[in-house]
Formats: C-alpha cells, structure tokens, sequence
C-alpha cells in the first residue's frame, strides 16, 4: 500500500502539481494520482468495474493527511559510496547559496525543484543534472523532512541580512534572498555582479568567490552596500553645502 514513507520525490512533485491544479476536477485529480502512483493508464482505469477501482481509491487516502516529516540527516549511497547533504544554511558556499536561492525562485516553489536543491546541497562530484535526476528516486519522506530544516535555517540566515534584502521584519513566509533587481541587467546577471565585486573586495580569483562560506560572502556585499550608501550621503551633504 502507498503511503508517505514509500513514495519518490518524483511521484510526490507531480501529484503536488495535480493536487494543485485548479483546473482539474477532483474525480480528474483522483484518476491521475492514481495513475501515476500504480503506473496504470487512465484508459484501463476508466474500464475496470467499480470494486477494484475503489479499492485504488482507498489506497491513496493518505494524500488527504497532513505530511508529518522525518526529521533526520540524509546521505546519498551511489554505487556503495556514502554522500553527506548540508542541513545548516550557514554550512553552505556562496556557490550553493545562489544555486539554491534560484532555484527557490523557479516555478513550483521548494516542492517542485526539491531534487535540484538537494543536488545542490550534495557533497558530490557527480554533476548536478545527472544528480538531481538520482534525486528523483530518493525516499520523499525524508527528503522533506531534511528540506524542512535547511529551509528553516535558511530562511533565518536571510532575515539576519535584512538590509541587503529588504525583508519586513513581520513575515512568516520564505525569504525572497534576490538581491534588489530593479532592470533587465541586474534581473540576469545580479549574483555574476555581485561576486565580481566580492572578487574585488577580497582580491581572489572570481572561481574563488562561489567557494566562499555563505555568511563570509554576505558580510562581504553587506559592507559594500552600506559603505556605497555612506558615500552616498555624505556626497549630497557636501553638493547640499555647497549649493549644488
């Protein structure tokens, strides 16, 4: 029988995409769940009688509780070999901060890019793409317990920067960590500008930059943006004074 602790990330990201879509019926939502979970085509299930349909539709009755999460550390066994996953956002590089910030912010939110976040959070030399899809097939229940944990810290890690941010202090929802976009270039290329100007400030190889500790790498464009801001003002104070 399926029930949280058995299914994929990959079964979990598309029966959250159905559960969510506001266009399905719920008897639609139900048939695709259902197919997707018993890898049964919808067209056999709309032919077999009433009984054994029904015993299906029992069988995914656990899509209506609540998900209390396994709280654990993850590691990956690929080919015998053992690989730790980051839970503590401080823990991370500037590198995983970016990845991880961006793909928060790809369509479908946290659940619908949580193999890529992992992939991202894996002490792994395989390459994200192929590790992000080994990912897929790992256990969901505790896939989203560890998620639950590094966003948490996360999340606290971009309130305590919340002028660079512009976080309200009042939020309970997930931290946009973007730094400030306001055109096309920054929309595109902000975190590339971003670590040339930490590349600048600690005098390192730009490759060097996205291999700093997160909170090394923030302090760093904290300083740069309240200093720019200093010079700023006391620019318009000296142009105030002399009437410019």
């Amino acid at each position: 029988m399926k029930h949280w602790g058995n299914i994929t990330i990959d079964e979990y990201q598309y029966l959250y995409g159905i559960i969510n879509d506001e266009k399905l019926s719920d008897s639609e939502k139900e048939l695709q769940c259902i197919s997707k979970l018993f890898n049964l085509p919808k067209d056999y299930l709309l032919n077999i009688d009433f009984y054994k349909y029904n015993k299906l539709r029992e069988s995914i009755n656990f899509l209506n509780e609540d998900v209390v999460p396994y709280v654990d550390k993850i590691e990956l066994y690929i080919n015998g070999n053992e690989y730790k996953i980051v839970n503590n956002a401080k823990d991370i590089t500037f590198g995983q901060y970016v990845d991880v910030t961006t793909f928060i912010g790809y369509d479908g939110g946290i659940i619908g890019n949580m193999n890529l976040i992992l992939a991202s959070l894996c002490d792994c030399e395989i390459k994200h793409n192929e590790l992000s899809n080994i990912f897929l097939n790992q256990n969901f229940y505790k896939s989203f317990g560890f998620i639950l944990v590094f966003i948490k810290s996360y999340d606290s890690l971009n309130k305590s920067y919340k002028s660079l941010f512009k976080i309200q202090d009042d939020t309970d929802d997930i931290v946009d960590s973007s730094i400030e976009k306001d055109n096309s270039f920054s929309s595109r290329w902000g975190w590339v500008y971003n670590a040339e100007m930490l590349r600048d400030f600690f005098g390192i190889p730009l490759k060097s930059v996205w291999e700093l500790n997160v909170i090394e790498a923030l302090n760093g464009l904290a300083y740069l943006k309240d200093k720019s801001i200093n010079e700023k003002s006391e620019i318009d104070k000296i142009n105030k004074k002399n009437g410019r």
